[in-house]
């Protein structure tokens, strides 16, 4: 058999390439690494080939492309787990199990073969819990410092099961503000900390199931509070002392999310901390300052539901949130269960209510909906099956979602889906939009309120022009 493109020394980033892309040999018909081509230009497995090398494994005899040792990808992988997973502790061992079934069972060896060379992963703070010989627990990674890497390996292990699911964020927003206040100075701990823990852990853990977004806004709002002390410490005053201008100037010199301050002021006003300064309300006076306008958002409805060489994801979000105005926090948690039909229409539930779809979107979701899930992600049995998956077992961040949007789309998700409701609020009194968009009824008679002055303030134009 004649060999024209024989394997020849092979790196290890080319043979973690020829195993992710394994084809069918032309002469044994196994699906296998290729070695070369025949003499009919046919792809062929390394056995087939001729070449005077051994592609068994030592330890399981499995066929592998074997670089410097004798043993499979798997095998060694195995071996470097199994000495990192070590020890002693019997409930521990039977977690470790699992974690050890995951990266050999579940990922692929290439995945795994990466996770075990990189020194930052969530794997190594897996190793570093369980040198201390301690049962894995939500406590045990609690002490640890919030960092991604910890969140990862956190989401990863509820995924498998290795431990309990949280009913929300406020856990993990306990540790991330009991490390926040150990970096401060006495004189503006003793004030965050009731603030942050008193009022608004307290008022979270009075809500149900909150969202990942709710945490997130608690965080801005603990974060505006530090920053705020801390610029007044800088200008040699105190809150007791601050005035009405020190605020205006302090959120004169940054951004619009600096009125997040506002919530902590009227908390301090009420225990007599401060006067009563005032915080303007961040993006619920008047029209928003960037709508996107009809034009704009026709073209981009049009691409998305259009242009098949857009990710499928893109093309169904931004649809989303072009048409009913949906924020990306909903969108991301959207699962196939929320899709039903009834004879040739389909709905999604974006709330209370199933929402008719229109057939060209329709087809998009079902599309999505139909695509196979990750081979190699932990997905127990009670997991959604989510439009937009992430890692083990989550949905797509609605941050990323926006990012790509952004990036692929060129549409600001926040400005469209201000244009989308300004257009639905025109035609639907607020009882039907708050019910089938899933507003607040306060949010969608402001919108009514605003979508009737812009029909308005374009009446009184049409009409001088007539004048």
């Amino acid at each position: 058999m004649r060999i024209t493109l024989p394997l020849g020394p092979v790196c290890l980033s080319c043979c973690h390439q020829l195993r992710r892309n394994p084809i069918d040999c032309a002469s044994c018909g196994h699906q296998r690494p290729q070695a070369g081509l025949d003499n009919r230009d046919q792809p062929i497995c390394g056995p087939c080939s001729g070449e005077h090398r051994n592609w068994y494994c030592r330890s399981c005899g499995a066929i592998d492309l074997l670089v410097t040792t004798t043993d499979c990808l798997g095998c060694r992988n195995a071996t470097r787990i199994d000495k990192l997973l070590i020890c002693s502790h019997p409930q521990l061992r039977g977690q470790t199990e699992q974690v050890r079934a995951l990266l050999l069972e579940m990922y692929s060896p290439q995945r795994t073969a990466l996770l075990l060379e990189s020194r930052r992963s969530w794997l190594t703070l897996l190793t570093e819990l369980v040198t201390d010989n301690e049962q894995l627990t939500h406590a045990s990674l609690d002490c640890r410092p919030q960092t991604g890497r910890t969140r990862y390996l956190r989401r990863l292990l509820i995924a498998i099961e290795v431990l309990p699911s949280r009913d929300n964020t406020v856990d993990d927003l306990d540790s991330w503000i009991d490390t926040l206040l150990a970096d401060q100075p006495p004189h503006i701990a003793v004030v965050l900390q009731p603030y942050a823990s008193w009022h608004v852990i307290h008022r979270l853990r009075r809500v149900r199931g909150n969202s990942p977004s709710a945490a997130k806004y608690a965080r801005t709002r603990i974060r505006c509070a530090t920053d705020f002390l801390h610029w007044l410490h800088a200008r040699g005053t105190d809150l007791a002392q601050a005035t009405q201008q020190d605020v205006d100037c302090w959120l004169d010199q940054g951004t619009t999310t600096r009125r997040r301050l506002r919530d902590f002021l009227t908390w301090t006003n009420k225990r007599e901390l401060t006067t009563d300064l005032e915080v303007p309300w961040l993006g619920t006076d008047g029209l928003p300052g960037h709508v996107l306008d009809e034009h704009t958002r026709w073209q981009l409805l049009r691409r998305c539901l259009t242009d098949s060489a857009l990710d499928l994801r893109l093309r169904v979000a931004g649809a989303l949130v072009l048409l009913f105005g949906q924020n990306l926090t909903r969108i991301a948690a959207l699962s196939a269960e929320d899709i039903t039909t009834d004879g040739g229409d389909t709905y999604l539930s974006l709330r209370d209510h199933p929402v008719l779809l229109p057939p060209a979107l329709a087809a998009l979701i079902g599309d999505l909906a139909g695509q196979p899930l990750p081979t190699d992600d932990p997905r127990p049995t009670n997991t959604p099956t989510w439009l937009f998956p992430g890692r083990n077992a989550t949905h797509l961040s609605p941050g990323r979602l926006a990012q790509l949007l952004g990036r692929d789309l060129g549409l600001d998700a926040r400005a469209a889906r201000g244009g989308a409701l300004l257009a639905l609020a025109s035609d639907l009194p607020a009882s039907v939009l708050a019910d089938l968009l899933g507003l607040s009824i306060s949010a969608a008679l402001r919108w009514g309120a605003l979508a009737a002055r812009d029909q308005g303030v374009y009446l009184a134009a049409r009409l001088d022009d007539h004048d």
